[in-house]
Parts: C-alpha cells; sequence; structure tokens
C-alpha cells in the first residue's frame, strides 16, 4: 500500500519572472507583491540565456531570471486570475520600458504543494491541461523520495541543484506554515 497526500486547497505561490535587464527585476516587484503578498524567498539571479534561446527573438540575448516564492498560503484557484493579471503586467511594463513592441519581461506564476510545483501557461501541449480563460497548468516537477523530481517536459532551469534546493526549502516553509500543529490529511491506496 502507497500513502499518498491528498490534495488540500491552499498552495505557495511563486513566479519566475525573466528580464532582459536587470533593473526591471526591482521595477516588477511592487507589482508582484501587491498581486501575491509578501515574498518568502527570492532565488539568486542567474542567465536564463544559458539554458534556452526560445525567448532571444522576442527579448534579446543575455536574458536574466529569479524565481519569487510568497509568504502567504493562498487557494490553487488563484492560478487563473494570476495568470492573467500577470500576463497584464507583461504588456504595461514592456510599453512604459520600451518603444519597440518586442517584450522586455516575461512573468510565470505557478504553486507548489506538498506533492507538486504547478507552473501556468496560456500555451497547449500534451503534458498540460486546461483550466479556463485560456490558461493551461503542467506539473513541472513532482515530490518524491523527500525532493522534487523533474518530469520528462521541466524545462532545464527548473531541474538545477539550485533551483530544486529553493523549491524544496520553499516546501518545507509552506509546510511548516501552514500545517503547523497538524499533519497533512494522508489516504492510503493499494
Amino acid at each position: 500500500m502507497k500513502n499518498i497526500i491528498k490534495q488540500d486547497n491552499n498552495s505557495l505561490f511563486f513566479s519566475a519572472v525573466t528580464v532582459s535587464d536587470m533593473e526591471y527585476l526591482k521595477q516588477i516587484e511592487p507589482a508582484l507583491i501587491k498581486l501575491f503578498g509578501r515574498i518568502y524567498k527570492k532565488s539568486k539571479i542567474f542567465n536564463f540565456s544559458s539554458f534556452t534561446d526560445y525567448y532571444e527573438k522576442e527579448m534579446g540575448m543575455d536574458l536574466l531570471k529569479q524565481f519569487y516564492v510568497f509568504e502567504k498560503p493562498q487557494p490553487i484557484k488563484n492560478l487563473i486570475r494570476y495568470k492573467i493579471k500577470t500576463n497584464i503586467f507583461e504588456e504595461i511594463f514592456t510599453k512604459k520600458n520600451r518603444s519597440s513592441k518586442n517584450r522586455c519581461i516575461n512573468i510565470d506564476p505557478g504553486y507548489i504543494t506538498l506533492a507538486k510545483l504547478v507552473l501556468a501557461s496560456t500555451k497547449n501541449y500534451a503534458h498540460r491541461i486546461y483550466l479556463d480563460r485560456g490558461i493551461f497548468a503542467e506539473i513541472t516537477l513532482s515530490f518524491h523520495s523527500k525532493t522534487f523530481v523533474n518530469n520528462p517536459w521541466t524545462y532545464p532551469d527548473y531541474m538545477t541543484k539550485e533551483a530544486i534546493n529553493f523549491f524544496n526549502d520553499s516546501r518545507d516553509f509552506f509546510k511548516k506554515r501552514y500545517y503547523s500543529g497538524r499533519k497533512p490529511r494522508i489516504r492510503a491506496y493499494s
């Protein structure tokens, strides 16, 4: 018999922010705090372009990325609203900071539960599930044997030791904060 964690309705939200200029990270942070609440933790800023050239045409070369995890557990259903809002932030921010139509920022919200890390997207693929209002979700990392592990479709920047450690720590924070004094509900399956 295996024990698995029954999904609660709350999660810890995070946002992955990719920028063409480090200054944009400082500029977008107040908007992220207003939307998600106080920041629990930020990852180190890293060179996103070393993982992929996917956004190169749209955003340029030498892109930087940072993960933000927010402090307050929130309902999972907020994912759709947050993805729509962050898309609006991207449009406003790009108009404000560039005269061309090229993007200068990409914001991908997601959430962490005890069982997984879920990332929102507007792009449909075989491994993504449609939620509503043009938003899809994928399980980017799964929690197994006391750590997050990647799936075949996991983006390379989420598979690094640094990212895994960062999200493991965030999961531990969520577990202590949300489940303080009570155990997660476990349901046995055979």
